[in-house]
């Protein structure tokens, strides 16, 4: 559940950038950091990324 709330919020951050709204941006960078945190914590798989 961690690795899947991580993959979202960053796909959500994405499109926070792109429609100009930094903030929101910002949060979900914030939240995906946490969720990727909690995911290790709890022996999940890595989530590989296109950046």
């Amino acid at each position: 559940m961690a690795s899947y709330i991580a993959d979202m919020a960053s796909e959500l951050s994405q499109l926070a950038g792109r429609a100009e709204m930094p903030m929101v941006a910002y949060f979900l960078s914030l939240a995906r950091v946490e969720a990727e945190m909690r995911s290790r914590e709890l022996g999940g798989a890595e989530i590989a990324r296109e950046e």
